[in-house]
């Protein structure tokens, strides 16, 4: 996987969520949260390059695949703070779909499974 990738993915996080730098035990375990699930996204990526001899990993399924992911594990945070986690969710899955939409003209409508 090139390495501007995770870059792009992880920028395009920090923009979703719209936190500045952590300054509360809350911030970083959420920060945590957020860079836990863009490794794991990265990661299963890698895998599927390496084992399944897949080739192509765009900057939008890397990063639609951390919003799954922080939507999975929104059930596993502290009660107080499972709907921010699904928030920041729904919040990466929108700017990550208008950044891709003016940047390249990807067209979300043409996407299965919106949630």
């Amino acid at each position: 996987m090139p390495c501007h990738v995770p870059r792009a993915v992880l920028d395009i996080t920090i923009m979703a969520l719209g936190v500045p730098k952590p300054i509360s035990v809350v911030h970083i375990s959420l920060a945590l949260l957020g860079a836990t699930t863009t490794c794991w996204t990265i990661w299963l990526n890698r895998n599927d390059f390496i084992f399944e001899r897949k080739s192509f990993f765009s900057h939008v399924h890397v990063t639609l695949a951390t919003t799954h992911w922080l939507h999975t594990w929104a059930v596993l945070q502290r009660p107080q703070h499972q709907a921010l986690v699904l928030e920041a969710s729904q919040r990466l899955g929108k700017v990550a779909t208008d950044f891709f939409t003016w940047i390249h003209g990807w067209r979300s409508s043409h996407r299965i499974g919106c949630y």
